[in-house]
């Protein structure tokens, strides 16, 4: 594992209309894929291969963090996993306006992880967060708002750099949350060796130095959740959805809302 991290691949500045060097919001889906970028599938791999037997997509919830363009979610249709809810956010409105025009997002939200998300305990079976590790750090306290939010059961999967596992928190935090019960690895470098070394980035990147960055996903089972000590201020973790940080870019679609009223009936 390497200890040394380095600055972004693709700089902050690349997720807005303008963008930099040729790469922007428009651009961006494109790039990554000539990159030799496969996160995105892999990821979906991970989930069929962990999903219980027993369980029918159609009825689960799933939360998309780092949703950027919606790449994740068109590959899961591609894949043919329908989720009953499918919510995506995002720290970049650009980003999440490309998200949209995917029309495959129930609803989207700009967030930024170092404040609490703004749902309910328990509330989604599956959580994505794939591709954002860059511009993150694990000593913010994340991982235990991604298993707050998480149904005992379900799943969580990350992908994080291998130079950024050790130096940003990641080993540490997720290794932290296993030893209190809070979830489970069920794939990872944390307490599976073998997977250890993670695999290119981006294979295809015309920088050497950037063909050899190397990176994990991490697949968690969650069990439980402590909840910390009571603060006196009322927040997400006691139900309520209203934070400063969030921008709602959309609603759930018509279609979504005409199905559940079916079912009322």
């Amino acid at each position: 594992m390497a200890t040394e991290t380095r600055k972004p691949v693709v700089p902050l500045s690349m997720y807005t209309e303008v963008g930099e060097g040729g790469m922007n919001v428009h651009t961006y889906k494109e790039k990554v894929i000539k990159w030799g970028y496969s996160c995105v599938p892999k990821t979906v791999e991970l989930f069929k291969k962990f999903m219980p037997k027993d369980e029918n997509t159609n009825q689960m919830e799933w939360l998309d963090l780092c949703a950027g363009t919606g790449m994740m979610a068109e590959e899961f249709e591609e894949a043919g996993v329908q989720f009953k809810t499918a919510v995506g956010l995002d720290q970049s409105v650009p980003m999440l306006r490309e998200a949209q025009r995917t029309q495959k997002y129930h609803v989207l939200l700009r967030h930024d992880l170092r404040e609490t998300l703004p749902f309910l305990d328990d509330q989604f079976d599956v959580l994505t967060c794939v591709g954002g590790s860059e511009y993150l750090d694990a000593n913010w306290g994340f991982l235990k708002e991604f298993a707050r939010v998480v149904k005992p059961g379900g799943t969580v999967i990350f992908s994080v750099r291998d130079d950024e596992l050790v130096p940003k928190g990641w080993h540490a935090s997720v290794k932290g949350l296993i030893e209190d019960n809070t979830w489970e690895e069920l794939e990872g470098p944390v307490e599976n060796e073998c997977k250890a070394f993670g695999f290119p980035l981006l294979p295809q990147h015309p920088d050497e130095t950037t063909r050899k960055l190397r990176v994990h996903l991490l697949a968690m089972r969650v069990q439980k959740w402590k909840p910390p000590a009571a603060s006196g201020g009322k927040d997400a973790r006691s139900g309520s959805m209203a934070s400063t940080s969030h921008e709602m870019m959309f609603p759930y679609h018509q279609h979504h809302q005409e199905e559940e009223a079916q079912e009322e009936e």
